[in-house]
This record gives structure tokens, C-alpha cells and sequence, in this order.
């Protein structure tokens, strides 16, 4: 096999690498926006339940499960913003290793370019010196 045949079997195979990375970084997106519209909408039932603390002629066990609502929506918004603040870090990870990876791949294929077009002006050399030296005009 020629050098510049496996150069493009091994940009072929971190291409492949590059896809699955890819494929990470897309999730990560879509968990990111899961994660935001999920703490957008404990931000709105809180405020909810805050108009629903103001109404009058609250019972005392209104106000207590109110109350206790309030704290299982702030600590489940506690944990979906640290969650949010990991996935958001991991995808800029992600991100500057895509570049990484892609600069990689592109300086590759160049490599592989110019592998071939040297193979090809090897071959075309050594034809060149296989076809026999035309003789002068003159017969000599």
C-alpha cells in the first residue's frame, strides 16, 4: 500500500472520530436546552405558587404545602443549574476539541494531497526513463 493510501485510511478513520464527537457535541446541545426550558418552568410554577401565597383566606396547610412545593422547586432548580453549568463547560471541551480535531483531519488531507501528486510525478519519472532515448535525426 502506498504511503499516501494509508495517510487517507488513517484521516478516513479520524473523520469517523470527528462524527462521533460530533454526535456528542449535538447531544450536549439538546440536553442544554432541555435542562434551560426545564428551569424556566420551575422559575414560572414558583411564581405561581408565590400568586397563590398572596391569595387571601390561606389555610394553614395550604400555606404549608406552598411551602414545602417552594423548597423541592428550588432544590430540583439547584440541580438542573449545576447540571446545566457541567454540560455547558463539557460542551466548550467539546467545542474547542472539534476544532482541534478538524484542523488535525484538514492538515491530513493536505498531507495526502501532496503524497499523491509526488507518487504521481514518481511514476511518471519512472516511465519517462522506461521509454527508450529517441535518436537524433542525424542517426547517431
Amino acid at each position: 500500500m502506498t504511503n499516501s493510501r494509508s495517510v487517507a485510511r488513517y484521516t478516513l478513520s479520524k473523520t469517523i472520530e470527528l462524527r462521533g464527537f460530533q454526535r456528542e457535541a449535538a447531544r450536549l446541545v439538546s440536553e442544554i436546552k432541555r435542562l434551560e426550558e426545564r428551569i424556566a418552568q420551575v422559575i414560572s410554577l414558583e411564581e405561581s405558587y408565590r400568586q397563590h401565597l398572596a391569595m387571601p383566606n390561606l389555610s394553614v396547610m395550604e400555606y404549608r404545602s406552598v411551602i414545602d412545593i417552594f423548597r423541592k422547586l428550588g432544590e430540583r432548580k439547584t440541580i438542573d443549574e449545576a447540571r446545566l453549568e457541567l454540560l455547558v463547560n463539557e460542551r466548550i471541551h467539546i467545542t474547542q476539541m472539534l476544532a482541534q480535531k478538524q484542523q488535525h483531519i484538514n492538515k491530513l488531507e493536505d498531507e495526502v494531497q501532496k503524497l499523491r501528486k509526488n507518487e504521481q510525478n514518481e511514476r511518471d519519472a519512472r516511465a519517462e526513463r522506461l521509454i527508450p532515448a529517441r535518436r537524433n535525426s542525424n542517426g547517431i
